[in-house]
This record gives structure tokens, C-alpha cells and sequence, in this order.
């Protein structure tokens, strides 16, 4: 499991760096202050590198805040997610 505060997603080097640790094993991955309001399947898939990804989001309000949980489907799989602004609970199957 990993949680990380990214100050900011836009950055290539910043993708790259979360991409990498995500690639050595890690089946849950939560990046925090991404600082975008709309986060479409780019973003997960990216990052996680492979289509095997499943999210949730909660948007930054302005250029604050910003959450996205993201895991291994094959590993843990979503039983139901509640979110707020400032925080995202979910609960696996």
C-alpha cells in the first residue's frame, strides 16, 4: 500500500516517479493533492501503467486537495466507496 502527497499531477517527472514505486509491487496506491477537478481514466492508467487498474477520485477544489485511491483489480476488489471533498473511504468486497 502506498499513500503519497504529490503537490500537483500535471508534471511528467512527477507521473513517472509514482509509476515507478507502483510497478515494484504495489497492489493500492492513494495520490493525494493532485490538484485537478476532473480526472478521467488517463490518469489511473497511466500511472498504474497497465489496464488492470481500478478508481475512485475526489476532485481538488481550485488548486487545492484532489484524491485518488487506485488498486490492483485482481487484488482488491470494491465493495463500496463513500467521498468527500476532504476524504475517500472505501471498502473492499
Amino acid at each position: 500500500m502506498l499513500s503519497y502527497n504529490i503537490g500537483g499531477v500535471r508534471g511528467a517527472i512527477k507521473r513517472k516517479f509514482i509509476s515507478s514505486i507502483i510497478k515494484k509491487k504495489i497492489d493500492f496506491a492513494c495520490i493525494q493533492e493532485t490538484k485537478l477537478e476532473n480526472i478521467d481514466n488517463w490518469l489511473p492508467t497511466y500511472i498504474w501503467g497497465k489496464n488492470r487498474v481500478e478508481w475512485v477520485s475526489s476532485p481538488s477544489n481550485g488548486s487545492s486537495g484532489g484524491l485518488i485511491p487506485m488498486w490492483n483489480k485482481n487484488s482488491f476488489h470494491l465493495n463500496s466507496h463513500f467521498a468527500t471533498s476532504n476524504f475517500i473511504a472505501v471498502e473492499e468486497a
